[in-house]
This record gives structure tokens, C-alpha cells and sequence, in this order.
């Protein structure tokens, strides 16, 4: 089953069911998502639409809230755990996503990107700034544009053909 929501007129709105949603989007829109554990997998396309899938398969259980051209995802009960999220975002789309324990990746997208990890690996792929904190996990970006500042403390780092500034913390770990 597939619902289709028009973002202009959400306030808040509880996703209970069912295991995916899209959002369709109507202008410039900073995504952040934040979950106590599990993963955060995101793909950009060239649509103006954020869809979201529970990889399991299980009904939603995420609050969505929009405020003006802020779009805000998160579980509906703080204590849900294990949340492995797969989402399609617009590729210009700034993203800030924060997933304590679980791997985050990103892939193709154009805009800003703002990750916080404490335990697990994060992967982007694309992306204008880039700001990646991480405490325990491996770090990896490629094909950067608008500069890179990545902060570990465990974990290596890898980056490639990335333009822009460039700033790299890591206390326990290879820098590659």
C-alpha cells in the first residue's frame, strides 16, 4: 500500500501506517531526521518528493512535522528502537540526519549534509558541505563539493575527489 501526502498543508501528522510514504514537496526543503537506533539509508532522485520505507516492512511508527521549508522526521514513541529507514529525497535537498547507533549512507545527493553518529559507519556520496561527527564508526565521503569537516573519535576516515575546505579530527584512526 502506498499513500501520497501533500507537504504544504502538514502540521503534524503520525505515519502509523503503512510500511511507506511519500511527501510530495512544494519548494526548497531541509530534511532532518533523527532515530535512536537503527540505520538511515538515502538515495537522491529528481523528484520534488521524500519517500520513506521502514526496511522491514513493519507500519510506520514516525511523527512527521512541517514548519515552514523544514521537514522533520522521528519516531512517534521516543523508546522505539531498531528503525531501518530507506528514503528517496530530491538531490538538492539539505540533509541532517542523526542516528546514534546505526550506519548512515547517502548517496547523490547536491545539498548540504549534517550527520551525527555515535556508534556505527557513515557513507556519503555527494553533497555540497559536508559535516560529519562521529564517535565510534568508519567515515567515508566521496565527490564533495562545498567542503569537508568530519570529526571521529574511533574510527577511519576516507575521502576522495572532494572539493572545498577541508577539516578532519580523528583521534583513533587512519585518515585516508
Amino acid at each position: 500500500m502506498h499513500i501520497q501526502l501533500i507537504a504544504g498543508v502538514l502540521g503534524a501528522l503520525s505515519l502509523g501506517q503503512p510500511a511507506d510514504t511519500t511527501i510530495a514537496l512544494d519548494g526548497e526543503t531541509k530534511l532532518t531526521i533523527e532515530i535512536p537506533m537503527g540505520s538511515i539509508t538515502v538515495q537522491a532522485w529528481d523528484r520534488a518528493a521524500v519517500e520513506i520505507s521502514r526496511v522491514d516492512g513493519e507500519a510506520m511508527g514516525l511523527a512527521v512535522s512541517r514548519a515552514g521549508q523544514a521537514l522533520r522526521i522521528r519516531p512517534e514513541e521516543p523508546e522505539m528502537a531498531d528503525l531501518d529507514l530507506e528514503l528517496m529525497v530530491p538531490a538538492a535537498m539539505a540533509l541532517e540526519l542523526r542516528a546514534p547507533f546505526g550506519d548512515i549512507s547517502i548517496e547523490g545527493t547536491r545539498g548540504d549534509v549534517t550527520v551525527e553518529s555515535v556508534e556505527g559507519d557513515v557513507t556519503v556520496a555527494g553533497g555540497a558541505a559536508v559535516v560529519i561527527r562521529s564517535v565510534e564508526g568508519d567515515v567515508t565521503v566521496e565527490g564533495a563539493r562545498g567542503g569537508v569537516s568530519v570529526s571521529t573519535a574511533a574510527g577511519d576516515v576516507r575521502l576522495g575527489a572532494v572539493a572545498g575546505a577541508l577539516s578532519v579530527e580523528a583521534i583513533d584512526g587512519d585518515v585516508v
